[in-house]
């Protein structure tokens, strides 16, 4: 882009945009940190990349000083945070010491990159008491994931990491592929498409999560009026259910929208609050559908 194509309130625009993000990020990567420091994780396999970080950040602390100072960067700022090269430090200052103010912030937690924990073990916490969660009338299906990458998923617990902050990094750094989340002896399913919440499923649904209750919860009709529809497919089957639904004119796709974009929020929100829950996300994988009724996506709170 040529300099008079690229005007000032794009660059204002820009810095004000990314700044927030860069924190959050480098919160993230300075809690890995504080935990590889006080377990004492080998960093053998990951040195490499801690290097580029180290450069790359040093290059960006220099560029941002000098512009602040001077107005102007010199050197092929680019070029050096892909390691092509490297600008040349301002050398009447010195280099600033680490602040630890990413830090202090929040208590220090495993990141999910560390895998504190198998998403196959079982919790290490008490279980949540049956009372807490109804039964399902009938198993739900399950998300049948493509092929996944040969990469080993992110994974962790609630523990480790609170599955709010991990749909957060994910929301940020707009990833796609399932989020599987065991609560107590429920799965959950999240698939994930730019950072948004696309679709859910759950193989032991409470019933107030069910669609025929939330349907019935919002006016958009009777539980006798879906009688004849339980008959035949149980609302486990969700997308089906919707269908035909639809289809026997007891409710409009935009009830069914409505319905099913509240379901996804109560999922998201039950297994953000579970102190317990035991996750794993696949980058890249999807969710086979089985219905053409589809609730718009959920950005991430």
């Amino acid at each position: 882009m040529h300099v008079g194509q690229f005007p000032a309130s794009a660059a204002n625009s820009l810095i004000q945009g990314y700044c927030d993000d860069f924190v959050s990020l480098a919160s993230v990567l300075a809690q890995t940190l504080e935990q590889i420091s006080m377990r004492g994780i080998p960093i053998d396999s990951s040195r490499a990349s801690l290097e580029r970080i180290e450069n790359g950040m040093r290059n960006l602390a220099d560029a941002i000083h000098e512009l602040l100072e001077r107005g102007k960067v010199s050197g092929n700022l680019a070029g050096a945070l892909n390691g092509a090269s490297k600008p040349q430090p301002n050398a009447a200052r010195a280099r600033p010491t680490p602040q630890p103010a990413l830090t202090e912030a929040a208590p220090a937690r495993a990141a999910p990159g560390l895998r504190p924990a198998s998403f196959g073990a079982a919790a290490t916490t008490p279980a949540m008491p049956t009372a807490a969660r109804p039964a399902a009338t009938a198993p739900a299906p399950t998300f049948h994931p493509a092929a996944a990458p040969a990469v080993e998923g992110l994974r962790g617990t609630s523990q480790s990491m609170p599955l709010l902050s991990v749909f957060q990094f994910l929301s940020r750094m707009r990833k796609a592929g399932v989020m599987r989340v065991r609560l107590n002896g429920e799965d959950l399913l999240f698939e994930m498409q730019s950072g948004c919440i696309t679709a859910t499923a759950s193989n032991n649904c409470p019933h107030a999560e069910q669609l025929d209750a939330l349907l019935v919860e919002g006016d958009a009709c009777t539980a006798e009026a879906l009688d004849p529809i339980l008959g035949r497919i149980p609302p486990t089957r969700a997308e089906a259910f919707a269908d035909a639904a639809v289809a026997a004119g007891v409710v409009t796709e935009a009830q069914i929208f409505d319905a099913m974009a509240t379901q996804q929020n109560r999922r998201y929100t039950r297994a953000c609050r579970s102190d317990n829950a035991v996750y794993e996300f696949v980058e890249g994988a999807r969710q086979k559908h089985g219905g053409r009724l589809r609730p718009p996506p959920m950005p991430v709170a």
